[in-house]
């Protein structure tokens, strides 16, 4: 199966966004908070994600409003609680 026209242009897009994050400068974490962000399903099953910020680089290119623009790279975790009644067994 070929790519469409519009594929090949997000791949483009996409590859010459994560080059200017590439070529830009490491910037150091020196604080980070994290929170979870949960949902509870009908069953009683808690599903919870949390993005963890891994890399950050200030781009050398200003944003539109002429301010530093910075390019991430991030890590989702994911964690899922079941009722002790949905458990195998109990």
């Amino acid at each position: 199966m070929t790519e469409s026209s519009e594929q090949r242009k997000l791949k483009k897009t996409m590859e010459q966004q994560q080059r200017q994050v590439d070529e830009g400068v490491l910037m150091h974490i020196v604080e980070q908070k994290e929170n979870w962000s949960e949902c509870t399903l009908e069953d009683g099953t808690v599903l919870r994600v949390r993005p963890v910020i891994t890399e950050v680089r200030k781009l050398k290119k200003l944003g539109a409003d002429g301010k530093p623009a910075y390019g991430h790279k991030i890590a989702l975790l994911s964690d899922v609680r079941h009722p002790d009644k949905t458990r195998k067994g109990a």
